[in-house]
């Protein structure tokens, strides 16, 4: 390599650096940890050997700790879905479950920083929505308080992707489970001949979907599953309760990724 060619990486180098910022240390190391957003937070939710949780401020680049996993949780490999709370201004749901050692569990999270803010109105409406059941893991029970199991023991959740969807946001996918009435809706096969893990699943928004595939009614949802080289447009009808599955192209640069997230 000439001078040339070393002063050329230098630059390069240099170049990447100055796209990324040095954050506030993490308050302890995590592997394989899920994050949600909300608001100004990213809230991190346990890991591999972890089970404590933490809110990281966006804005104040510091982190608060929220609460701890159960001690009979294990997690290696779980997901972590938000679901909005229509009710309650402040709040959000978390659902965390699956991985090897499959768990289900819930939180409602009222923001660890209000108490921070100069908005005393605004922190009376947040005191007044937290309880002694907000920001702790609760059992995912249903309405006569018996426990609910996503997944079965002969299924590996490791690796688990899902994302809360329908017209009411009470689905997840991509077993279909209602998250109102605790119950299983539907269950199907992906179109694919081998298993697949930590893959990228999304959920495309409303408008994306109005705006770019007139064939997509109200009543169905679409989801994007990337993994190495596949690539699934996944639509759902509620109102058929069936699905519909689409290869779509991924790109050569995305081909060797896995284990997104």
């Amino acid at each position: 390599m000439d001078a040339s060619d070393m002063k050329s990486k230098q630059m390069s180098t240099t170049d990447i650096a100055r796209q990324f910022e040095i954050l506030t240390r993490l308050p302890t190391p995590f592997d394989r940890s899920q994050c949600v957003m909300h608001k100004h937070e990213i809230l991190i939710c346990g890991g591999w050997k972890e089970i404590n949780c933490y809110s990281y401020h966006i804005l104040k680049n510091q982190y608060k700790y929220i609460c701890s996993y159960p001690k009979n949780v294990q997690l290696f490999g779980h997901t972590v879905v938000k679901r909005v709370n229509n009710d309650s201004r402040n709040g959000i749901t978390l659902l965390s479950f699956g991985g090897m050692y499959n768990h289900a569990v819930v939180m409602h999270y009222v923001s660890v920083w209000d108490d921070d803010d100069d908005d005393d109105d605004e922190n009376d409406r947040v005191a007044n929505n937290k309880t002694s059941t907000t920001n702790i893991w609760l059992p995912l029970i249903d309405n006569h308080n018996k426990p609910i199991y996503i997944g079965t023991n002969e299924e590996d959740y490791k690796g688990v992707r899902a994302v809360i969807g329908g017209s009411k946001k009470a689905f997840v996918n991509i077993d279909i489970f209602d998250l109102d009435a605790f119950q299983y809706v539907n269950r199907s096969n992906l179109p694919i001949d081998s298993c697949l893990f930590y893959h990228c699943f999304v959920l495309t928004s409303n408008n994306e979907i109005e705006t770019a595939k007139k064939h997509i009614k109200q009543s169905q949802s679409e989801m994007l599953l990337f993994y190495k080289n596949l690539g699934l447009s996944i639509v759902y009808d509620e109102d058929s309760n069936i699905f519909a599955f689409y290869k779509i192209w991924v790109c050569s640069t995305m081909r060797s990724l896995f284990r997104h997230g």
